[in-house]
């Protein structure tokens, strides 16, 4: 079964056709069609025999899965898991958290993954293959085996504005303390820092509130809370202000 020939299939067609009587946007139709084709090419370059039956099973997934794997991750997940399992997996997180969550979080999880395969270092399956699970066991295989405690470039000194703290990482040793706090993997961000992004750490009250990702000029191109948690407008405003305040 070609990825193209998915959009054919009756069920499909129907899966589609109720989303556009209901009031779907055409345009948004469009792209989740095009995000099914290209997640399935994924899924079969890892599992060429996966069922069609599977494939329909994760729909709603597959449309706003964003998967990037180099071929090093995609040998591995394929030595390592099987597509239910993987999918299963990605599709009880993608239900807890939504699309953002879930593609932020797979992106860190594979950032690292590669970098320990391009190492050659000996990656192990987690115990379970549970998203949470997966990442923690992947971050920990990562700083045991490519932290090095590295000075990393800043522009401010900690500040305390309105009753937020707000700081950067001097080092890699910091970056991996702040990750295990809030539970993501910014410490695979340590080579970029400073060569064309910031990294600012905000807290409340002594308590881990927000990780975000500036670029030169202090806009803000990524921000999360725990757990690769969404941060909403008036939280990415609070940010931004606070980032402002202390650069000045």
């Amino acid at each position: 079964m070609l990825p193209d020939q998915i959009l054919d299939k009756p069920s499909i067609k129907k899966h589609y056709g109720i989303k556009l009587i209901s009031g779907y946007p055409e345009k948004l139709i469009e792209f989740e069609k095009t995000n099914v084709v290209k997640n399935t090419k994924i899924i079969q370059s890892i599992w060429p025999y996966v069922s069609f039956d599977i494939i329909r099973n994760h729909i709603e997934l597959l449309e706003i899965l964003n998967l990037n794997l180099n071929n090093d991750s995609l040998d591995w997940i394929r030595s390592n898991t099987k597509v239910e399992s993987f999918l299963n997996m990605l599709d009880q997180y993608h239900q807890k958290t939504g699309c953002i969550e879930i593609n932020n979080y797979l992106r860190d999880v594979f950032e690292q993954l590669e970098k320990l395969l391009k190492k050659s270092v000996e990656v192990s399956a987690p115990k379970r293959w549970r998203m949470v699970e997966f990442h923690d066991h992947i971050s920990y295989l990562y700083v045991e085996n490519t932290t090095n405690n590295v000075p990393i470039k800043t522009l401010i000194e900690p500040k305390t504005i309105h009753g937020y703290t707000i700081w950067q990482p001097k080092d890699t040793l910091d970056l991996v303390f702040w990750g295990k706090k809030v539970k993501n993997c910014v410490a695979s961000h340590e080579e970029r820092i400073g060569k064309g992004f910031w990294i600012f750490l905000i807290e409340k009250d002594n308590r881990p509130l927000y990780t975000v990702e500036t670029d030169k000029k202090f806009n803000i191109k990524e921000i999360v809370t725990q757990c690769n948690g969404f941060v909403d407008t008036m939280g990415q405003n609070l940010a931004h202000n606070l980032i402002l305040e202390a650069v000045k």
